[in-house]
């Protein structure tokens, strides 16, 4: 009965202005524009279905050829997917500029799950980040 009860874990990214609320997963872009003002990235936690029992994860950003603290503000813990609930949402902000630079990317890292497993048994899944600029 345990094993019936673990879900599968995915994600998907959404970009949107620091003060726009979200609205769907629709609004999914790859590769958003960076902007002159900060942004908020946001990735959709998502189990296949509900579960009897909290699903928790840790998280955390990655430097690829952006850096924290320049590019996007780094983030990592822990977060839950409560019973009956089927997602959760991490954000990461991205640092707008009006200086003229090329497309950098870093990754959102999600692993160590606990209630929930990833798809394919793998440990860890990693989504890439590019940010094309747009001065």
């Amino acid at each position: 009965v345990e094993a019936f009860n673990k879900a599968k874990l995915a994600f998907v990214d959404i970009n949107t202005p620091v003060d726009d609320p979200i609205k769907s997963a629709a609004e999914v872009s790859n590769s958003p524009e960076e902007g002159e003002l900060n942004r908020v990235n946001h990735y959709f936690l998502e189990l296949s279905h509900a579960t009897f029992e909290d699903s928790t994860v840790f998280f955390e950003t990655r430097d690829g050829s952006a850096q924290a603290g320049a590019v996007y503000v780094a983030t990592s813990g822990f977060t839950t997917i409560n019973a009956g609930d089927t997602f959760a949402i991490l954000a990461v902000e991205i640092i707008g500029d009006d200086i003229p630079e090329p497309t950098e990317s870093f990754e959102m890292v999600i692993s160590n799950p606990e209630g929930a497993s990833f798809a394919g048994g793998v440990s860890e899944m990693v989504v890439m980040r590019e940010i094309l600029d747009d001065d």
